[in-house]
């Protein structure tokens, strides 16, 4: 089974926030959690309503691509193109999609063995994007 989808946003995992002795996860790393969630159910929706999960002990490979604007500060001079060296991480990155799919996609992120993140070059004109592709053998 391969189900692919994108989000028009590229974001990391946010550490915990600590306040009134627990831990919480920051208000935007849920949000875009939520987001991501509902782009996947979006996706996968069979012909009977029913969202396509992999079934638990089926490994998962999950490939998640990211592309940006160039940043504004970048010299026309200097070319179109560069590769992404900013902020987020590709960790956090591959974090905040593997938290969002988690329960969805799959019963739990242990699930995938093969996480791919790729940030692409930042292309003058481009919008930001984080494109998923989610796949296990049926």
């Amino acid at each position: 089974m391969r189900i692919s989808f994108s989000v028009p946003f590229v974001k990391g995992k946010a550490r915990p926030r600590f306040g009134n002795g627990r831990a919480y996860t920051p208000k935007g790393t849920e949000e875009a959690e939520h987001l991501i969630r509902y782009a996947y159910r979006g996706a996968c929706i069979d012909a009977f309503g029913a969202f396509q999960k992999a079934p638990e002990g089926v490994p998962v490979t999950v490939v998640v691509w990211t592309t940006r604007n160039v940043l504004s500060t970048f010299r026309k001079r200097d070319g179109d193109s560069h590769e992404d060296t900013q902020k987020p991480d590709a960790d956090n990155v591959g974090k905040l999609v593997l938290d969002g799919l988690n329960g969805d996609a799959y019963a739990d992120d242990s699930q995938v063995t093969r996480l791919v993140v790729i940030k692409g070059r930042r292309v003058r004109g481009n919008t930001p994007q984080t494109r998923v592709l989610v796949r296990w053998e049926d």
